[in-house]
């Protein structure tokens, strides 16, 4: 620890040094409380993370389920839903379809309604992006696993 003078100006050679005032704080406490910020200001800012990202996974899981529901209304027979993480904020879904959906002209309807979809729910915590794929004898979940989809819904 510094050891600190106070109360009188102290003669140094040919240099006066100026003693510490009650207001005035060592190195060493500048020091200490450099680090106690920035590691109290790291644990609340991995507490908010945790926070947004738990939101974001909720509101993935929301959105998707309005998305089925659309696709359900419109008489397409959507077989699952899978989940990549792209970042806290970013996110992918793929969602399967029978082979005879993908290939219904109406499906350009859904391309349209995602697209819309995407861009309204879209700020800057949040983002996400919808795929449609066929689910035939060939689909492989184990490389769409490699792949980063990790989660899967039904």
């Amino acid at each position: 620890m510094e050891k600190v003078l106070t109360g009188r100006d102290v003669n140094w050679g040919n240099q006066t040094l100026k003693t510490r005032s009650k207001d005035s704080f060592t190195s060493n406490e500048v020091m200490d409380a450099y680090f106690k910020g920035k590691k109290d200001g790291l644990e609340f800012s991995q507490k908010v993370l945790l926070k947004q990202f738990s939101a974001n996974i909720d509101s993935s899981l929301k959105y998707t389920a309005q998305v089925v529901d659309k696709l359900t209304d419109l008489s397409f027979k959507p077989i699952n839903a899978y989940l990549r993480l792209k970042s806290v904020q970013h996110f992918d879904v793929l969602l399967t379809l029978p082979e005879e959906d993908i290939l219904n002209e109406d499906i350009l309807h859904i391309y349209s309604f995602l697209g819309k979809f995407e861009k309204k729910v879209h700020d800057e915590m949040f983002a996400i992006n919808y795929t449609l794929s066929s689910h035939n004898e060939s689909f492989n979940e184990q490389l769409l696993a490699l792949d980063g989809f990790v989660l899967k819904s039904r």
